[in-house]
């Protein structure tokens, strides 16, 4: 062998072994143990996202994946530590809309930033938010219950999963555009708020419709309105906020999959692809048809921009109707 071509078969070799870790780590990952961190409690669709894909990726993957429901600050004590944690993809987060891009408008002592301290992996679904009603107000749509609310002023009560919450700011933002003056009850979750609407206890909640289909079973809720100018494919007869006259009144709430800033490429395309194989299955199809709702597909490029965008609408809302936590 002449030493040009030894050469040149010491290049292609080093070559090779150069290539070798890096197609590694993305074939072996993940090679320990995965956590999920949930900013809120067990049962909420926060927490059934996480625990879909803690399977989907358990079976993909073959590792144990636990997801841990760290509730606190409004969500923000889970995204604050997955923000800190290594990049190694083996610490992810599930969130919504409000630890991503509201939270940082809202709190001034926020010690991470959500939008470039975290890498956007994937969204699962989002859901349209419905107005709905403790079954003793006596309403039936949208237009009455705004109605109401102003024969009534500083007397009508709404329920929130907490300060800051897509729940509390989507009744701030119909108390603006319609000139309401409620009185705002948080509760630490959906799940208590809905509950205490259903109880009676309180008049009136904003949230998703999966916390609100067993209490519409019950006739203990009625919903009034969709907070969109689009009709609801779930409840098509419940009239829209332009139909009863608020426009403005517009808020959705989604969910995504969440890395520490500094996770590799390799990582994030691994576990977006889990996320479009997870949405592919009868078993979450079938659970998204019960909760009537469907998957939000992006690649993460096109999910971070999603989140630039979705941050600038909020900032604006946020700074027109002057909420603020301290």
């Amino acid at each position: 062998m002449t030493l040009r071509i030894l050469a040149r078969a010491l290049l292609f070799a080093f070559g090779l072994a150069a290539l070798i870790p890096a197609a590694a780590s993305a074939q072996t990952y993940p090679s320990k143990p995965v956590r999920i961190l949930v900013g809120s409690k067990a049962g909420g669709t926060t927490d059934l996202m996480a625990r879909m894909l803690a399977d989907q990726l358990s079976r993909k993957s073959g590792q144990t994946v636990i997801v841990e429901n760290r509730p606190g600050a409004g969500g923000d004590l889970a995204s604050a530590a997955v923000a800190r944690a290594n990049p190694d993809g083996l610490t992810l987060l599930v969130a919504p809309t409000g630890n991503i891009v509201i939270n940082q408008f809202l709190k001034k002592d926020l010690t991470f930033d959500p939008v470039n301290d975290l890498v956007a992996i994937a969204p699962f679904t989002e859901a349209q938010q419905y107005i709905a009603v403790a079954s003793k107000v006596p309403v039936n749509d949208l237009a009455g219950l705004i109605k109401l609310a102003k024969s009534k002023p500083g007397e009508m009560t709404y329920a929130s999963a907490g300060l800051g919450t897509t729940m509390h700011l989507g009744i701030v933002l119909l108390a603006d555009a319609a000139n309401l003056n409620l009185i705002h009850v948080p509760y630490n979750g959906a799940e208590a708020a809905v509950l205490d609407v259903a109880a009676g206890r309180v008049d009136m909640v904003n949230v998703g419709l999966r916390p609100l289909l067993a209490h519409i079973k019950s006739g203990a809720i009625k919903v009034v309105g969709v907070a969109s100018h689009k009709k609801s494919v779930a409840m098509p007869d419940v009239q829209t906020s332009t139909e009863a006259g608020v426009p403005q009144y517009e808020i959705s709430n989604w969910y995504g999959l969440f890395a520490p800033k500094g996770t590799s490429d390799e990582i994030v395309q691994y576990l977006n692809q889990a996320v479009t194989e997870m949405f592919s299955g009868e078993s979450t199809k079938a659970t998204l048809a019960a909760m009537m709702e469907g998957p939000l597909e992006m690649k993460p490029a096109e999910f971070h921009a999603y989140i630039v965008q979705e941050a600038d609408v909020w900032k604006k809302l946020i700074e027109k109707i002057g909420v603020t936590l301290h």
